[in-house]
């Protein structure tokens, strides 16, 4: 009950901003004269907030039994001021010059060709509505890198630095000595996450309990053993992260993955990732390639500044003040 409790202490005032940005973009859908595209993305924006606005539900309107709650991060209040973005462009007759049509739901790829990205298209207006948003404190013009900083983290136990992944039909090198894994492009880093299509999902099961659904853009508190961990999904070769480890774990893989979280036979888990399209369909997750990471930021993060990736329910620290003490 301490779980529930804690998903369902959002900001009043950020849920009713929610609900009146989906009553607009309901009103702008029902009123038709939209392009094909434009609905289309209009429809993602509003299954996007409704899923915030079920997340952020009272207690008493949540199952029993549910096993995860998601976190109450800083990253969802900004959700709303992206929708007013779009909306915004909508209103001022912008958006059919800067929106442009998302990409068709992917087909599962033949076995040996995961994490296969396509041709890079235009973004939409919306595009970081899905992407993870962290707040510094006191650091307003703290850089959206697509991730939280302190994924950023360097592994102190793995030898296997980079691994070759096909992008845009060219292999290119993941780095894989932190956390989130790195693309490097014009030698600068960015984090490789994954993206969905509009509707889709993406499921944890744990052991033979029922799944538990992820969320691109923040992270969810999971029960393992009865014991909760914060559990977010990160890149390549890293799909899951637990408590701050990275796991190999293939999306839609019929062998379930064996991670272990503590000594003996109760710190294993037996785990598997499912990505699913609207319509119950499995789906490999394109490859999303975030923002330019300033190099003041994974120095801050190699340092620790931003505090542990075991606390991702909590906001980061500012490294500036860190760094001072």
């Amino acid at each position: 009950s301490t779980l529930a409790q804690e998903a369902a202490s959002g900001p009043a005032e950020s849920r009713e901003m929610m609900e009146q940005q989906a009553a607009q973009i309901r009103r702008m859908l029902a009123a038709g004269g939209l392009k094909p595209e434009m609905r289309q993305q209009l429809t993602g924006c509003l299954r996007t907030l409704e899923a915030e606005l079920a997340a952020a539900a009272p207690v008493a309107q949540q199952k029993p039994c549910q096993q995860s709650t998601s976190s109450s991060s800083s990253s969802s209040s900004q959700i709303p001021q992206h929708v007013d973005s779009l909306l915004d462009a909508l209103l001022g007759q912008q958006a059919s010059d800067s929106c442009q049509p998302l990409p068709p739901p992917q087909s599962m790829p033949p076995p040996g060709r995961q994490h296969q990205q396509s041709r890079v298209r235009p973004e939409p207006v919306f595009k970081d509505l899905f992407r993870w948003r962290v707040n510094v404190p006191d650091m307003p013009e703290f850089p959206q890198i697509g991730c939280d900083p302190r994924l950023l983290a360097p592994l102190r136990d793995r030898f296997e630095a980079t691994k070759n992944i096909q992008i845009d039909g060219e292999i290119r090198q993941v780095v894989l000595d932190r956390i989130q894994p790195l693309l490097i492009l014009d030698e600068q880093p960015r984090a490789l996450r994954f993206k969905m299509p509009p509707g889709g999902r993406i499921l944890l099961r744990v052991d033979s309990h029922q799944p538990v659904e992820l969320r691109i853009n923040s992270c969810t508190k999971v029960l393992f053993n009865l014991r909760p961990h914060m559990v977010c999904l990160g890149g390549p070769f890293h799909e899951l992260i637990v408590h701050g480890r990275p796991f190999n774990v293939q999306f839609n893989d019929p062998n379930p993955k064996t991670i272990t979280l503590g000594h003996g036979a109760s710190g294993q888990f037996s785990v598997r990732l499912q990505a699913l399209l609207s319509n119950g369909r499995p789906v490999t997750p394109s490859l999303d390639i975030c923002p330019t990471i300033p190099r003041s930021v994974l120095r801050w993060a190699t340092d620790g500044a931003f505090g542990s990736p075991q606390h991702l329910h909590l906001p980061p620290l500012n490294p500036e003040v860190q760094m001072q003490q």
